[in-house]
């Protein structure tokens, strides 16, 4: 079924996208812009940490802040699919595991979730199929240190990030 052919209404109900940059409007609060995202989910805000931020403009917001906010946009519309960009850029190591925590509930009612990230630290304990592009092509993989070493040419050592691992 083409996309084309769908009313915005129903795109947002099939597909989510959190880019990488996201634009904000000087005018709009977080409360107005969460408004057009439907339903107020209460305990979503509360993990995400997003109550305190209702009254501020969306311009105000740091680069973290922002992904919060637009993430709990794209999480609150329970759409089939989420496309991530980027998705832990300007997080702080607490907000990511509580991203990575909300990913792994999304996916466990029975959504599905595009990732794009440089972010290996992060996105290896939450997927399911990985893939990497080396010399412009597509690389199937899996989750095993020799993939991001030998494939994608990054040193992946479990030693260097012991945060990650405390937070766990």
């Amino acid at each position: 079924e083409s996309i084309n052919n769908l009313t915005q209404q129903r795109r947002s109900e099939i597909v989510s996208f959190l880019p990488q940059t996201i634009e904000s409007s000087p005018f709009l609060s977080v409360q107005d812009y969460l408004s057009l995202c439907g339903a107020y989910d209460e305990k979503l805000a509360e993990r995400l940490c997003i109550e305190p931020l209702l009254l501020k403009k969306m311009s105000f917001l740091s680069g973290g802040e922002l992904k919060r906010v637009a993430f709990y946009g794209c999480l609150v519309k329970k759409p089939k699919l989420i496309l991530l960009d980027e998705p832990f850029q300007n997080l702080d190591p607490s907000m990511k595991e509580k991203f990575c925590e909300e990913m792994r509930s999304f996916c466990g009612s029975g959504g599905m979730i595009l990732i794009s990230s440089h972010d290996f630290w992060w996105t290896k304990d939450i997927v399911d199929q990985v893939y990497g592009i080396r010399n412009k092509s597509l690389i199937k993989g899996d989750q095993s240190s020799n993939f991001y070493s030998e494939i994608m040419g990054y040193q992946f050592d479990e030693n260097c990030m012991p945060l990650r691992r405390h937070l766990k």
